[in-house]
């Protein structure tokens, strides 16, 4: 199975912190490559990410890590037919605290089209005298898409 990740990072004070490195290197056990995308203006230690990622885009975008993905995507356009899952993850959390292989290899058995980490049962209403409610959805710290998603004329006009 061929990977990418696309790695959303932010720190206020331009830095890449330890948990990120640990992260980083997680990722790269289960991924052939990996776009690390900061909406930062510069970054104070970029070289810690020598040899952990293929390609580093720094850039002030303030449109969180949907903007940072849709970067890294981007990016990866015109090779995304090389892979067989694109990863969005973010710096949000600290972790693996188990092997990814293992979570990847159970996954790899099931039949879906995409899958992440967390299932959040609640999320905002539109309505904004009822804030919270029943709104299941995939938190999007963590999340695979496989080929036929990523490819999707669909996905690429959600993305942009």
């Amino acid at each position: 199975m061929k990977r990418a990740v696309v790695f959303a990072h932010y720190d206020k004070d331009n830095l890449v912190d330890d948990y990120v490195i640990y992260y980083l290197k997680s990722l790269k056990e289960i991924s052939d490559e990996i776009i690390f995308v900061s909406d930062c203006t510069f970054l104070e230690n970029k070289n810690l990410l020598d040899g952990l990622v293929s390609h580093i885009i720094v850039e002030k975008h303030n449109e969180y890590d949907f903007g940072s993905y849709k970067r890294g995507y981007s990016y990866l356009k015109e090779k995304l037919a090389d892979f067989d899952e694109i990863i969005f993850a973010n710096d949000s959390c600290y972790g693996p605290f188990c092997s990814l292989n293992k979570i990847f290899d159970e996954m790899e058995q099931k039949d879906c089209d995409f899958w992440g980490i967390t299932k959040n049962n609640f999320g905002y209403r539109k309505n904004l005298s009822d804030i919270m409610g029943w709104r299941p959805h995939v938190q999007s710290y963590f999340i695979v898409f496989k080929k036929n998603v990523f490819l999707s004329k669909v996905f690429d006009d959600f993305i942009k």
